[in-house]
Formats: structure tokens, C-alpha cells, sequence
């Protein structure tokens, strides 16, 4: 298989190969993703990743939606954060958080979904609560370990722009606060 070809997972996930291992390990621990159609890019963002349904959605039914996830591949927009010098632990930890959030637009209205997109763009206090639902739900569904060695990862890489690293804390579980949580929830 060549480097750019996309793998099919399940029957509806795409996935670039570079990625495969983590994706394939990660679609492990949400079997009721299987049939759900997920493509997952590299892309330029200014995020280490997103997941977004899309846009197409708000015209199809729920069993007919598409979601993507995508991976930032661009070198002066990463602010330190390389996705293929991570980890494959950190790697699959932060698919894992990506992956909560198409678990929860699947099950959400199209009107929900447009609602949710809206106050997180305007509202800080709605996007901290938001992430970090979706941080304690990943660590519930036993990626705890990964998702912490996503924030260890970036908590001890130098190269990794401070404001990055500041955007996390506000928005984000710490690495304290995941260790925590998955003490507690075992």
C-alpha cells in the first residue's frame, strides 16, 4: 500500500495509513462507531486535531451522517505539536478525545449540533465545560492512559509553543487531573 492511501476500517471508517495503528487500536474502545461513516485527514488547522461533522449533515437523516476527523500536518501551523513525532500512545489518546465528540454528535439532533458548534466558538466558559466532559468521558471509556500520555507528552516537550501549552490548561484536563480521574474511575 502506498504512504497517501486511505485504510478502511470497519466498513465505513477511512483512515490515511501513517495513522492506522492508533486508529485501528482507538476504534476499539467505541464499538458502536463501527457502521458510523468517519473519515480521518491530514489537513492544516490551527488545533493538533478536530472532529466536525459534515456540513452536508444538516440535510441527512442520522443514520446517514458523515464525520471527519482531522489531523494537522502542517509544520508552521502545529505551534510545536508534530502528530507524527508523537507518541503513539499520545496519538492515540487525543484520536480517542476526537472520537468522543463524533460519539457525541451521533447521537445529538442537527439543531444540537449546530447549538453546541455556536457557543463554543462564542462562549469560553461553554468550550472549558464542553472539553472537559469529553476528556472525563474518554477516561470512562478506559483511554485514560492514553489521553495522560497526550498531556505528558506536551507538558515535557520544550519545542511546544507556550500558548499552546496554556490553551490546554484552560480548556483541558490536566495531566494531575486525568491521573485522578482515572484512579477514581476504575
Amino acid at each position: 500500500m502506498n504512504p497517501g492511501a486511505l485504510t478502511e476500517i470497519a466498513c465505513q471508517w477511512q483512515i490515511p495509513e501513517q495513522t492506522a495503528t492508533e486508529c485501528l487500536f482507538a476504534h476499539r474502545f467505541f464499538p458502536e462507531l463501527h457502521d458510523i461513516r468517519i473519515r480521518v485527514s491530514l489537513k492544516s488547522l490551527r488545533t493538533t486535531m478536530a472532529a466536525r461533522p459534515e456540513v452536508l449533515n444538516l440535510l441527512r437523516s442520522r443514520k446517514k451522517r458523515k464525520y471527519n476527523v482531522y489531523i494537522n500536518n502542517d509544520p508552521r501551523k502545529a505551534r510545536g505539536v508534530i502528530w507524527n513525532e508523537m507518541p503513539k500512545e499520545a496519538l492515540t489518546g487525543i484520536i480517542g478525545h476526537e472520537l468522543i465528540h463524533i460519539l457525541d454528535y451521533t447521537q445529538s439532533s442537527n439543531l444540537k449540533i449546530l447549538l453546541i458548534g455556536l457557543k463554543y466558538i462564542t462562549s469560553h466558559s461553554f468550550k472549558r465545560r464542553f472539553e472537559r466532559a469529553t476528556d472525563l468521558s474518554c477516561i470512562r471509556r478506559g483511554m485514560g492512559a492514553y489521553l495522560l500520555a497526550f498531556q505528558q507528552y506536551i507538558d515535557g516537550n520544550s519545542r511546544i509553543e507556550d500558548s499552546y501549552k496554556a490553551n490546554l490548561r484552560m480548556y483541558y484536563m490536566t495531566a494531575g487531573e486525568i491521573a485522578d480521574a482515572v484512579i477514581i474511575n476504575r
